[in-house]
């Protein structure tokens, strides 16, 4: 239950925008990897590549929990993912995407669990090229 909490509130505070609450779970030496771009190391370069995208696009992401596994002070959990981005100027298009996620954890000193490794990837329709 502790771990699917952390994708709960994730995902709460990523619909608000909330660049700080969405990395309040990530460990100081996390690693991001995203598809199509660069992978981001440490918790302060994803937090500021949140507040960047959020900056620019009004974002909704639903998320489902498939399996969660625990091995001592270690978890993964992953599933599958749906967002929704609205660029917040000009005339762009609300664009939408879906994929399947990976996190790693760690249990802190103070036993709550936090991001440690997170990858994702984005499922592409039929015909469209991966790049």
């Amino acid at each position: 239950a502790a771990i699917r909490a952390t994708t709960d509130a994730f995902l709460k505070a990523y619909n608000a925008g909330d660049a700080n609450g969405a990395s309040a779970n990530t460990m100081v030496d996390a690693v991001q990897m995203r598809p199509d771009g660069p992978e981001l190391v440490g918790k302060t370069a994803i937090m500021e590549a949140a507040a960047k995208s959020f900056a620019a696009n009004t974002a909704t992401q639903n998320a489902t929990v498939d399996e969660v596994a625990v091995w001592g002070d270690v978890a993964m959990s992953r599933g599958t993912w749906q967002v929704t981005e609205t660029p917040k100027t000009g005339n762009g298009k609300a664009t939408s995407s879906h994929g399947k996620w990976i996190v790693i954890q760690k249990r802190a000193t103070d036993g709550s669990w936090q991001t440690w490794r997170h990858m994702w990837n984005q499922d592409r329709s039929a015909g469209t090229d991966a790049k």
